[in-house]
C-alpha cells in the first residue's frame, strides 16, 4: 500500500470510527485545546463521618453520637445560609469560605456497608459491577480525541470501554509523560533526535504493514488503537510542559499536615490549564475510622478540606476557577455512635457536596436525615421532606443523574447508554429549597 493510499484509508477509519489513534504518529489528528468546564471529583476514600461535617448531629439524653457535643459544643450556623456544620477539625474555615459556591446534599441511602459496593454506588450510580464513572462518561463526551482527558489519581475509574485514563500516583508522571527522552534525575537524553525520528519511521511502516492485512482481527485493530493513541504526537504535550509548574508543590498543608491533595489538585489543574484534560478524579484515604475515630478524622477531615481549598486557591490564581465543578463524597459514613474502640463503623446514610463558583444554586441544602442520621425522603419535585407514599429517598443514582445534568450531558446518547434507575431531581434549580 502506497503512503498515500494508507493515509487515505487512515482517515477514512478514524472519520467512520472517531478514532484518530489508527493514523501514524507523525500526521495523528490533533484535538483542540479543551477550553469547557472542568470537572473535578473528590474522594473521601473510606466512610467520612458527615455527622461530624455536613450533617452535623448532637447527642440525645444519654446517646453519645459525637464527644464534640459532650464537651458541650452544639451545631454552628451560618448567617443568611441554611448550611449547618460540626465544631469539629477545620470546618469553620471551610464552611464560612466557600457556602456560598456549595450545595450540600444529605441523606444518600448508599444501601450498602461494603466498601467497594459503596464505591461503585456512589461513583457510578449502580451497586453492580461494570458501570463507568462520571468522568469517564464526560471525558468521552467532551474529549474523546484528548491524550489526558481523564486523569486518576486512584479514584473509581471504571470506563466501561469508553475511553482510556492516564493514573497518577505520583506527580513526576507527568513530567516523564512530557519529556518522556531524558532521562530521570538527569539532563541526558536517551536517544538523539535523529536516532527517534528513525524509530518513529519504523513505526509508522510497521502500521502501514499491519493495516494493509485483509485478515486483520477487530480486536487486534482494537489494541492497535490503543497502543497509537498512548503514543501521542510529542507536540500534543507541548501545552502541558508549559503549564506544568517549574516545582511539584510540597504535600504539606497550611496546618502542616502530609497531604497528597495538594500536588494532585496541582497536577489536574496544569493538565487542564494545557486544554488536554476534562476530568479528573482526586483522593484522600484515612477514613475508615474503626478505632480512634475523633483523632483519625480531625486530622484526615482537615486534610480534606485544607487540599479543598488548596484546589479552588489555586485555580483562581490560574484564572480558571471559574471553569471548574467539583463532587466530593465517599463510600458511605459512620454509625451515629462509637464502638468499644472508641471507632465508629460503617454506616450507609452519607451526604455529597457540589461546588461551583458563585453559582446561582449555590449556599442550599437538599435532604435530610434524623436525629439518629437515617434517611428522611423528600418530594421528588418540590425537594421538601415528605413522608408521604409521594416521597422518595435520595439514592446515589439521583446523584449521578444529577451530576450528569449539571454536566449537559445526561441525555447525551453516551450517558444515556448507561442508564440510572432513578428519577432526574431539580437539585440544581435555586428556587427549590428544603
Amino acid at each position: 500500500m502506497k503512503r498515500r493510499d494508507f493515509l487515505k484509508y487512515a482517515s477514512k477509519l478514524a472519520g467512520a470510527t472517531g478514532i484518530a489513534g489508527f493514523l501514524p504518529w507523525s500526521t495523528a489528528l490533533r484535538a483542540e485545546p479543551y477550553t469547557g468546564t472542568f470537572f473535578v471529583t473528590i474522594a473521601a476514600q473510606g466512610g467520612w463521618d458527615v455527622s461530624s461535617f455536613c450533617d452535623p448531629k448532637e447527642n440525645i439524653d444519654d446517646h453519645v453520637i459525637n464527644h464534640w457535643s459532650s464537651d458541650g459544643e452544639t451545631i454552628q450556623t451560618i448567617p443568611d445560609s441554611p448550611i449547618t456544620y460540626a465544631p469539629f477539625a477545620r470546618n469553620s474555615d471551610f464552611f464560612q469560605k466557600f457556602h456560598n459556591h456549595m450545595l450540600v446534599v444529605n441523606g444518600i441511602d448508599s444501601q450498602t456497608n461494603a466498601h467497594d459496593a459503596g464505591v461503585r454506588h456512589n461513583w457510578s450510580g449502580k451497586l453492580s459491577h461494570g458501570y463507568p464513572s462520571f468522568n469517564a462518561i464526560a471525558s468521552t463526551i467532551y474529549g474523546s480525541d484528548l491524550p489526558l482527558a481523564f486523569i486518576s489519581n486512584g479514584g473509581y475509574k471504571e470506563t466501561a470501554g469508553l475511553t482510556p485514563y492516564t493514573l497518577i500516583q505520583n506527580p513526576d508522571t507527568l513530567r516523564l509523560l512530557v519529556n518522556s527522552n531524558q532521562v530521570q534525575w538527569s539532563d541526558a537524553q536517551f536517544f538523539y533526535q535523529d536516532e527517534l525520528d528513525i524509530v518513529y519511521r519504523y513505526q509508522r511502516e510497521r502500521l502501514e504493514r499491519l493495516l494493509s492485512k485483509d485478515n486483520l482481527l477487530p480486536k487486534t485493530r482494537s489494541h492497535m488503537d490503543k497502543l497509537y493513541q498512548a503514543r501521542i504526537n510529542n507536540s500534543q504535550l507541548d501545552a502541558l510542559a508549559e503549564a506544568l509548574p517549574e516545582t511539584v508543590v510540597e504535600p504539606i498543608d497550611k496546618d502542616n499536615l502530609f497531604n497528597t491533595l495538594l500536588p494532585q489538585a496541582q497536577m489536574a489543574l496544569a493538565a487542564y490549564q494545557s486544554g488536554l484534560c476534562v476530568c479528573a478524579d482526586l483522593m484522600i484515604q484515612g477514613f475508615d475510622s474503626h478505632d480512634d475515630h475523633d483523632e483519625r478524622h480531625t486530622t484526615n477531615l482537615s486534610r480534606l478540606t485544607n487540599g479543598i481549598e488548596y484546589l479552588w486557591d489555586t485555580a483562581e490564581s490560574l484564572g480558571i476557577a471559574e471553569r471548574m465543578i467539583v463532587f466530593i463524597t465517599s463510600d458511605f459514613s459512620r454509625t451515629p455512635r462509637y464502638n468499644d474502640d472508641n471507632g465508629k463503623d460503617h454506616w450507609p446514610i452519607g451526604s455529597a457536596i457540589f461546588m461551583q463558583k458563585n453559582a446561582a444554586w449555590g449556599n442550599r441544602v437538599i435532604g435530610r436525615t434524623s436525629e439518629t442520621q437515617d434517611a428522611l425522603a423528600i418530594h421528588p419535585e418540590t425537594l421538601t421532606i415528605d413522608s408521604s407514599e409521594n416521597g422518595t429517598l435520595i439514592y446515589p443514582s439521583h446523584i449521578q443523574l444529577a451530576l450528569r445534568q449539571l454536566a449537559g450531558i445526561h441525555e447525551h446518547e453516551i450517558a444515556t447508554g448507561f442508564p440510572l434507575d432513578a428519577e432526574l431531581l431539580d437539585l440544581f434549580n435555586p428556587n427549590l429549597n428544603t
